[in-house]
């Protein structure tokens, strides 16, 4: 399972204009909000992962860590990944798996929010191999093979001379209302560069800090109503609405839609002790639920 780019890098569409818009064929996508994730698996079959922690623009990579390592502010991603991430797959795929790089994007809030229920906590974006180059309907075989999403399609094939360096009007998400954070060019034979739609082409606007205690704030994400919504979710799902099951639930939910709150260097709230009095609300309303 060869890759289609060396780097997870995401430069402007107008910063390689002329070289990028000279000749071949593009397919858009969708460009969501969230942090870029590399994942590799180390010689002991287990994951690794590593973080840009600015925004999609891909700046320098974090260490690379094991996913037990992970700060809590990401363990929504840790969680998705070691449900989903076929490492099977992978070692079916190439002869040496560690030389292997997964990109992805840890979907979440920045500049806006989605359908949680629909947006991915992280989707496929690139896979770097120092031997082969993916076209783009091969990198999505091979993101539903490690059993990733892919970026939502726009347009499969777009000459590039019909692109201008101010790229095409992003259309609305297709992970719920409003429109979409941007637009990713994935040229054929590699290459990608984004565009940001004129609302989020600055910074996000500056949140307010949580100074709540741990119980009241999960009393505001962990409302019975809320638990029953997510365990009706699972059921639908095949999954048992466990205490653990629906914890990790909320708290997913919360580090994705409240992400610019929670990271605010301001915000008192440490998110092991929210997890905490998350999972007491859950128990309760499990124990409730039993025996009604």
């Amino acid at each position: 399972m060869p890759p289609s780019s060396s780097t997870p890098f995401l430069p402007s569409l107008a910063a390689v204009g002329d070289r990028f818009l000279e000749d071949g064929h593009v397919r858009l996508q969708e460009y969501p909000d969230g942090t870029i994730v590399g994942i590799r698996l180390g010689d002991d079959n287990r994951l690794r992962l590593a973080f840009p922690d600015t925004s999609v623009d891909g700046r320098e990579m974090g260490s690379w860590v094991r996913a037990g390592s992970v700060p809590p502010r990401k363990q929504f991603a840790v969680r998705y990944l070691r449900r989903r991430f076929d490492r099977n797959a992978l070692h079916t795929a190439v002869a040496d798996p560690t030389a292997v790089t997964v990109w992805g994007i840890a979907v979440h809030r920045r500049h806006r929010g989605y359908d949680w229920d629909l947006a991915p906590p992280v989707v496929g974006l690139d896979i770097d191999h120092p031997e082969t180059t993916l076209l783009p309907h091969e990198l999505d075989r091979a993101f539903d093979e490690l059993g990733l999403p892919t970026l939502p399609t726009l347009d499969t094939e777009v000459h590039v001379r019909a692109l201008s360096a101010d790229g095409v009007a992003p259309p609305e998400t297709r992970w719920g209302d409003g429109t979409a954070l941007g637009i990713l060019y994935r040229k054929k034979g590699g290459g990608l560069a984004v565009t940001r739609a004129p609302a989020y082409r600055d910074a996000p606007p500056e949140p307010d800090p949580i100074t709540e205690s741990a119980e009241t704030y999960a009393a505001e994400i962990a409302s019975p109503e809320a638990i029953a919504s997510m365990a009706t979710a699972l059921d639908s799902g095949g999954q048992s609405p466990t205490v653990s099951a629906l914890t990790d639930r909320v708290m997913d939910r919360t580090l994705r839609d409240r992400y610019p709150q929670i990271t605010h260097g301001e915000t008192t709230l440490a998110i092991d002790a929210l997890r905490s009095a998350v999972a007491r609300r859950v128990a309760e309303f499990v124990g409730s639920s039993s025996t009604s």
